[in-house]
């Protein structure tokens, strides 16, 4: 009983700094102390260069090469190899956003206990900022998911894919690189669009094969005869009256022989993420929550449509693609 006491306060207090990692590389962000490191300096050079202090610049800098984001060599530190793409903004797979949206997170986090008394959502300032910077953020953690997903799919030789509040237009996008006669349509809000899309899908060479339809997707008319629609990651931001809605949109947009594409986290035994995540939008939304697989089954059922396949991404969290087809 005692040593499997101390393993379990061990694996425990684990917990306990888990926030600690991502302040730190959030506040190199914050600092544009990454940008700075694109070619070796020194902590001494570095603090002088920003205006910081040296001993605190030289703890974050420590702590930056134990995480393995930075190398040291001969006392100068540097950004390098694949961290290159993960940390200069100049590159589509910048993860500065990402981490500045948990900072966000972490903030509305200390909301949870009158939360969970309230039932409630956290109250929060709205930032005009918050939608671009978030579509901007996951763009980095999706994109290898969304490659593997469009190399899976077999899609017909023309058409259109619709991704519906599609953020930077990382799923949509994942299917064009595999799929080249297939032309894309992203719907989001206009500063989504020209502050996300627009700049990403041309970084990654897909602009000229894209048309936008800035707008709310509940309001918006989504047009008609999709090769393909996708609801990436979106759904769990919902109450089960507006994924509904959604697929009933789908199921008028779709083309007879289309899909539909569900991406979401799903429940299983295997991972706790999607739990953790079900506290996350308990805290950030009115309505929104984790469905079970059961459940979008049974909607998309009741909406027409059958399941003809689940895929499993390519991560630890139980995010899997739902592939339908109307019945």
């Amino acid at each position: 009983m005692e040593k499997v006491l101390a393993e379990k306060i061990e694996e425990l207090s684990e917990y306990g700094f888990a926030f600690a990692p991502a302040r730190i590389i959030t506040t190199a962000v914050q600092l544009d102390l990454f940008s700075a490191l694109d070619e070796a300096k020194t902590s001494e050079e570095l603090a002088q260069a920003k205006g910081l202090s040296h001993r605190g610049v030289t703890r974050l800098l420590e702590a930056l090469v134990a995480l393995g984001i930075l190398n040291k060599r001969e006392g100068r530190y540097l950004l390098e190899g694949p961290m290159r793409q993960l940390f200069l903004p100049s590159f589509p797979l910048f993860m500065g956003h990402y981490f500045l949206h948990i900072q966000n997170l972490h903030r509305m986090w200390d909301h949870l206990p009158q939360v969970v008394i309230s039932g409630k959502q956290a109250e929060r300032d709205k930032n005009p900022e918050f939608p671009a910077t978030l579509a901007r953020g996951l763009f980095p953690l999706h994109w290898f998911q969304a490659l593997d997903l469009g190399g899976k799919l077999k899609l017909p030789d023309k058409g259109k894919v619709l991704d519906v509040a599609g953020g930077s237009g990382v799923w949509s996008a994942g299917i064009l690189k595999h799929h080249h006669h297939l032309q894309g349509v992203l719907l989001d809000l206009p500063p989504v669009v020209e502050r996300a899309a627009k700049p990403i899908l041309k970084e990654i060479g897909l602009l000229d094969r894209y048309e936008f339809l800035p707008g709310d997707m509940f309001e918006t008319d989504w047009g008609r005869a999709y090769t393909c629609i996708i609801l990436g990651h979106i759904c769990h931001a919902l109450g089960e009256d507006g994924v509904k809605n959604l697929i009933a949109k789908s199921r008028q947009a779709l083309s007879p022989q289309g899909i539909l594409i569900i991406i979401d986290f799903l429940p299983n035994s295997r991972s706790p993420f999607p739990f953790i995540f079900n506290i996350n939008m308990l805290i950030a939304t009115k309505e929104g929550r984790v469905y079970k697989q059961e459940e979008y089954s049974q909607w998309l059922r009741d909406g027409g449509f059958i399941i003809q396949e689940i895929l499993p991404l390519q991560d630890n969290k139980g995010s899997k693609a739902l592939i339908a087809t109307l019945r």
